[in-house]
Protein backbone atom coordinates (compact mmCIF):
# COMPACT_ATOMS: atom_id res chain seq x y z
CA UNK A 1 0.00 0.00 0.00
CA UNK A 2 0.95 3.50 -0.92
CA UNK A 3 -0.37 6.87 0.62
CA UNK A 4 -0.79 10.42 -0.66
CA UNK A 5 -1.83 13.40 1.25
CA UNK A 6 -4.41 16.37 0.22
CA UNK A 7 -5.27 18.92 2.64
CA UNK A 8 -9.38 19.13 2.39
CA UNK A 9 -10.85 22.34 3.56
CA UNK A 10 -12.43 22.61 7.05
CA UNK A 11 -16.01 20.51 6.76
CA UNK A 12 -19.17 20.43 9.18
CA UNK A 13 -18.31 22.66 11.74
CA UNK A 14 -15.37 20.56 13.17
CA UNK A 15 -12.17 22.18 14.58
CA UNK A 16 -8.86 21.88 12.11
CA UNK A 17 -8.99 20.64 9.19
CA UNK A 18 -9.21 17.49 7.62
CA UNK A 19 -6.59 15.65 5.96
CA UNK A 20 -6.86 13.27 3.22
CA UNK A 21 -4.91 10.33 2.42
CA UNK A 22 -4.78 7.69 -0.22
CA UNK A 23 -3.84 4.84 0.63
CA UNK A 24 -3.09 2.77 -3.08
CA UNK A 25 -5.20 5.17 -4.60
CA UNK A 26 -8.16 3.54 -4.39
CA UNK A 27 -9.04 4.30 -0.07
CA UNK A 28 -9.65 7.99 0.98
CA UNK A 29 -8.71 7.73 4.64
CA UNK A 30 -10.33 11.36 6.23
CA UNK A 31 -8.66 12.70 9.40
CA UNK A 32 -9.06 15.78 11.73
CA UNK A 33 -5.29 16.79 12.13
CA UNK A 34 -5.79 17.82 15.17
CA UNK A 35 -5.88 14.37 16.40
CA UNK A 36 -3.70 11.62 16.09
CA UNK A 37 -3.00 10.85 12.30
CA UNK A 38 -2.50 7.90 10.50
CA UNK A 39 1.15 7.70 11.14
CA UNK A 40 4.10 4.77 10.59
CA UNK A 41 3.09 2.01 12.96
CA UNK A 42 -0.54 2.10 12.05
CA UNK A 43 0.11 1.72 8.37
CA UNK A 44 2.44 -0.58 8.84
CA UNK A 45 0.45 -2.70 10.79
CA UNK A 46 -2.69 -2.89 8.50
CA UNK A 47 0.33 -3.93 5.81
CA UNK A 48 1.16 -7.23 7.95
CA UNK A 49 -2.92 -8.83 8.61
CA UNK A 50 -3.40 -12.22 7.03
CA UNK A 51 -5.35 -11.75 3.61
CA UNK A 52 -8.07 -13.93 5.01
CA UNK A 53 -11.66 -14.29 5.96
CA UNK A 54 -12.97 -12.50 9.36
CA UNK A 55 -16.23 -12.93 10.95
CA UNK A 56 -15.55 -10.70 13.91
CA UNK A 57 -12.45 -8.05 14.26
CA UNK A 58 -11.45 -5.31 16.62
CA UNK A 59 -9.32 -2.03 16.65
CA UNK A 60 -8.72 -1.06 20.30
CA UNK A 61 -7.51 2.24 21.32
CA UNK A 62 -9.21 2.88 17.62
CA UNK A 63 -9.10 6.47 17.76
CA UNK A 64 -10.37 7.72 14.26
CA UNK A 65 -10.10 4.30 13.37
CA UNK A 66 -7.34 4.50 10.72
CA UNK A 67 -6.28 0.88 11.51
CA UNK A 68 -10.10 -0.72 11.00
CA UNK A 69 -11.06 1.42 8.48
CA UNK A 70 -7.93 0.30 6.19
CA UNK A 71 -8.13 -3.32 7.14
CA UNK A 72 -12.16 -3.51 6.23
CA UNK A 73 -10.96 -1.76 2.86
CA UNK A 74 -8.25 -4.18 2.07
CA UNK A 75 -9.28 -7.30 3.83
CA UNK A 76 -12.90 -9.64 3.64
CA UNK A 77 -14.11 -8.89 7.67
CA UNK A 78 -17.85 -9.19 8.30
CA UNK A 79 -18.20 -6.97 11.12
CA UNK A 80 -15.63 -4.38 12.47
CA UNK A 81 -15.65 -3.36 15.58
CA UNK A 82 -14.09 -0.09 16.82
CA UNK A 83 -13.35 0.84 20.84
CA UNK A 84 -12.14 4.18 22.41
CA UNK A 85 -12.88 5.73 25.86
CA UNK A 86 -12.48 9.08 23.61
CA UNK A 87 -15.84 9.57 21.47
CA UNK A 88 -14.70 13.22 20.57
CA UNK A 89 -13.76 11.28 16.86
CA UNK A 90 -15.87 9.00 16.02
CA UNK A 91 -17.61 10.78 13.97
CA UNK A 92 -14.57 10.52 11.32
CA UNK A 93 -14.89 6.86 11.61
CA UNK A 94 -18.81 7.53 10.55
CA UNK A 95 -17.20 9.27 7.34
CA UNK A 96 -14.63 7.05 6.40
CA UNK A 97 -17.29 4.22 6.22
CA UNK A 98 -19.79 6.43 4.32
CA UNK A 99 -17.43 7.80 1.80
CA UNK A 100 -15.70 4.98 1.51
CA UNK A 101 -19.61 2.59 0.74
CA UNK A 102 -17.39 0.18 3.06
CA UNK A 103 -20.20 -2.38 2.74
CA UNK A 104 -19.61 -4.76 6.04
CA UNK A 105 -20.84 -4.15 9.50
CA UNK A 106 -19.04 -1.15 11.70
CA UNK A 107 -20.07 -0.91 15.58
CA UNK A 108 -18.36 1.90 17.21
CA UNK A 109 -18.03 1.30 21.22
CA UNK A 110 -17.27 4.32 23.25
CA UNK A 111 -15.44 2.65 26.81
CA UNK A 112 -12.52 1.79 28.32
CA UNK A 113 -10.42 -1.11 27.44
CA UNK A 114 -9.73 -2.38 30.81
CA UNK A 115 -13.32 -3.23 30.96
CA UNK A 116 -13.84 -5.30 27.13
CA UNK A 117 -13.72 -9.06 29.20
CA UNK A 118 -17.24 -7.28 30.54
CA UNK A 119 -18.32 -5.85 27.41
CA UNK A 120 -17.65 -9.60 25.27
CA UNK A 121 -18.00 -12.32 27.59
CA UNK A 122 -17.61 -15.03 25.10
CA UNK A 123 -14.62 -15.25 22.85
CA UNK A 124 -15.73 -13.68 19.35
CA UNK A 125 -12.92 -12.15 17.83
CA UNK A 126 -11.24 -13.83 15.00
CA UNK A 127 -8.78 -10.56 14.57
CA UNK A 128 -7.70 -8.10 16.94
CA UNK A 129 -5.41 -5.20 15.90
CA UNK A 130 -3.84 -2.47 18.24
CA UNK A 131 -1.48 0.11 18.47
CA UNK A 132 -2.03 0.79 22.14
CA UNK A 133 0.06 3.35 24.70
CA UNK A 134 2.38 1.19 26.40
CA UNK A 135 4.60 2.98 29.31
CA UNK A 136 7.48 2.09 31.88
CA UNK A 137 5.82 3.07 35.42
CA UNK A 138 2.15 3.44 36.91
CA UNK A 139 2.71 7.31 36.54
CA UNK A 140 0.28 9.25 34.52
CA UNK A 141 1.92 10.96 31.98
CA UNK A 142 0.53 13.74 30.31
CA UNK A 143 0.29 16.40 27.35
CA UNK A 144 -0.86 19.57 26.53
CA UNK A 145 -3.20 18.67 23.92
CA UNK A 146 -6.40 16.42 25.67
CA UNK A 147 -6.98 14.15 22.82
CA UNK A 148 -3.46 13.36 22.04
CA UNK A 149 -3.29 12.53 26.22
CA UNK A 150 -5.82 10.05 25.55
CA UNK A 151 -4.23 8.32 22.73
CA UNK A 152 -0.72 8.03 23.20
CA UNK A 153 0.14 8.54 26.79
CA UNK A 154 -3.35 7.34 28.68
CA UNK A 155 -4.58 8.20 31.88
CA UNK A 156 -1.90 5.74 33.58
CA UNK A 157 -0.17 2.31 33.08
CA UNK A 158 -0.93 0.25 30.36
CA UNK A 159 0.07 -3.50 31.69
CA UNK A 160 0.89 -5.63 28.38
CA UNK A 161 0.20 -8.49 30.67
CA UNK A 162 -3.19 -7.15 31.67
CA UNK A 163 -3.83 -6.59 27.97
CA UNK A 164 -3.11 -10.07 26.60
CA UNK A 165 -4.82 -11.91 29.63
CA UNK A 166 -8.61 -9.24 28.83
CA UNK A 167 -7.22 -10.07 24.94
CA UNK A 168 -6.97 -13.68 24.96
CA UNK A 169 -10.80 -14.08 27.72
CA UNK A 170 -12.33 -12.32 23.91
CA UNK A 171 -10.81 -14.33 21.08
CA UNK A 172 -11.31 -17.17 19.28
CA UNK A 173 -9.06 -20.30 19.49
CA UNK A 174 -6.71 -19.45 16.37
CA UNK A 175 -7.79 -15.80 16.44
CA UNK A 176 -4.88 -13.84 14.93
CA UNK A 177 -3.00 -10.62 17.46
CA UNK A 178 -1.49 -7.58 15.79
CA UNK A 179 0.59 -5.51 18.04
CA UNK A 180 2.66 -2.88 17.91
CA UNK A 181 4.90 -2.40 21.00
CA UNK A 182 8.21 -0.59 22.04
CA UNK A 183 11.39 -2.50 22.03
CA UNK A 184 12.00 -2.50 25.31
CA UNK A 185 8.69 -4.66 26.05
CA UNK A 186 9.71 -7.10 23.74
CA UNK A 187 11.23 -9.40 26.09
CA UNK A 188 7.71 -9.02 28.44
CA UNK A 189 5.61 -9.35 25.43
CA UNK A 190 7.53 -12.90 24.43
CA UNK A 191 6.24 -13.81 27.93
CA UNK A 192 2.83 -13.04 28.37
CA UNK A 193 1.86 -14.11 25.04
CA UNK A 194 3.51 -17.26 25.76
CA UNK A 195 1.62 -17.41 29.38
CA UNK A 196 -1.14 -16.75 27.68
CA UNK A 197 -1.29 -19.21 25.55
CA UNK A 198 -0.40 -17.57 21.75
CA UNK A 199 2.01 -18.70 19.27
CA UNK A 200 4.10 -15.73 17.69
CA UNK A 201 4.49 -15.95 14.02
CA UNK A 202 6.03 -12.90 13.01
CA UNK A 203 8.21 -10.47 14.46
CA UNK A 204 8.55 -7.21 12.31
CA UNK A 205 11.11 -4.50 12.61
CA UNK A 206 11.48 -1.24 10.52
CA UNK A 207 14.17 -0.87 8.30
CA UNK A 208 15.55 2.73 7.93
CA UNK A 209 18.02 3.32 5.40
CA UNK A 210 19.23 -0.17 5.17
CA UNK A 211 19.73 -0.69 9.05
CA UNK A 212 16.74 -1.64 11.84
CA UNK A 213 14.57 1.17 14.03
CA UNK A 214 14.86 0.58 17.69
CA UNK A 215 11.61 2.59 17.75
CA UNK A 216 8.91 0.19 17.32
CA UNK A 217 7.93 -3.51 17.03
CA UNK A 218 5.40 -5.03 15.12
CA UNK A 219 3.72 -8.91 16.60
CA UNK A 220 2.16 -11.42 14.84
CA UNK A 221 0.24 -13.94 16.98
CA UNK A 222 -2.47 -16.64 17.06
CA UNK A 223 -4.13 -17.62 20.28
CA UNK A 224 -3.39 -21.66 21.22
CA UNK A 225 -1.64 -22.07 17.83
CA UNK A 226 2.45 -23.17 17.92
CA UNK A 227 5.14 -21.86 15.46
CA UNK A 228 8.20 -20.93 15.23
CA UNK A 229 8.91 -17.44 15.00
CA UNK A 230 10.44 -15.57 11.89
CA UNK A 231 12.27 -12.41 12.02
CA UNK A 232 11.56 -10.00 9.03
CA UNK A 233 11.72 -6.27 8.31
CA UNK A 234 8.74 -3.72 6.74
Amino acid sequence: MTLAANHLPQSNGNDGFLVEFLCDGKFRLIQDKNYILLNTASYNLCKIIKNKHFINAIDIGCGQGQIGLCASFFYKIDNMFYLDKNRRYFYIIKKNIEVNELKNKHIILNADFFYIDKIFKKSIFDLVISNPPFHHSKKSIHSKNDSKKNAYFADGYFDIDIFLLKINKIMKPKGYLYLVIPPYLLDNAIYSLKKNNFGIFNIFFNLVNGKISNKLVYLEARKEVKSFVSIKSL
